[in-house]
């Protein structure tokens, strides 16, 4: 397990628990976060606590959620994955009525296998995820003396290769929390009004009307600096008491979407972490 807590990136999301953000993933990015311990049937007996095959259920002593109407974590009872596994077997039925079956009982059909993972990650609940940590810790001792048959086959991957589609597909039910916000164009101080020059207008009285435009742009502002000041404070309280929740320590680009996600600020994470 890393010593130090990943930068949310890829396929994390952040979610208040106990009102402090964590890290979170959702159940359809296990098969590509785990490929080699995770497929969607085995996700779906996990969590339905299935009795069958204890040995191979990784996932079996994890909680997965869904966020309730005030946006907590609110856990899903086990006998409503019952529901989904039907599903998944449906589907298995249907791709050999396609004529993709097994080539033979025992036999792997790489097609067809990779066709029935595409399909039954869709079946998976959109919304519904695990904490990053318990699954992290889950996988590191289920896979613990598992050989590596290529450097990095045992790793999660936090950033999987995917296209737009497969990625909102994945993210579907989170993306609210993803989303950047657009930039807010820069506010355009008022232009000074220009005033013609008065014949009977000294040039040092015009002067004196000059400056005294010029100092109110300048008090406008500074008051606007001040405003955005006690905003980033904020900012700061919050990442501190972030920080203080943590075991582990965590960077501020790491830090920035929590804050982002607790305060809900419209900014993006990149002026936030600048900030912090």
């Amino acid at each position: 397990m890393s010593d130090t807590a990943p930068e949310p990136s890829g396929v994390l999301v952040p979610i208040l628990d106990g009102g402090i953000p964590r890290a979170a993933l959702p159940v359809r990015s296990l098969v590509l976060v785990a490929p080699r311990a995770m497929y969607p049937m085995r996700i779906a007996k996990d969590l339905s606590r299935d009795d069958e095959h204890p040995e191979f259920g990784m996932m079996r002593h994890l909680q997965a959620y869904r966020r309730g109407p005030r946006g907590a974590a609110e856990p899903i009872r086990p006998i409503e994955w019952d529901r989904i596994r039907i599903a998944m077997d449906a589907l298995s039925m249907e791709l050999d009525r396609e004529g993709l079956a097994r080539a033979a009982p025992g036999l792997e059909h790489p097609l067809r296998d990779r066709i029935y993972e595409e399909r039954a990650r869709r079946v998976l609940p959109p919304g519904v995820f695990v904490w990053f940590d318990e699954f992290e810790a889950a996988h590191q001792s289920h896979v613990r003396l598992w050989e590596e048959e290529r450097p990095g086959d045992l790793d999660l991957i936090l950033n999987p290769m995917l296209s737009p589609a497969e990625r909102a597909e994945v993210m579907q039910g989170f993306a609210e929390d993803r989303r950047e916000p657009k930039p807010k164009p820069a506010t355009q101080e008022p232009a000074a009004p220009v005033t013609a020059p008065d014949p009977d207008q000294s040039d040092i009285a015009l002067g004196r009307s000059r400056r005294a435009q010029l100092q109110g742009m300048a008090e406008r502002r500074k008051g606007t600096a001040d405003d955005r000041s006690q905003e980033w404070a904020r900012w700061h309280a919050k990442g501190a008491e972030i920080r203080a929740g943590r075991k582990k320590p965590i960077s501020n680009r790491a830090l920035a979407p929590l804050v982002k996600a607790a305060l809900t600020l419209p900014d993006s994470t990149e002026i936030i972490r600048r900030k912090l």
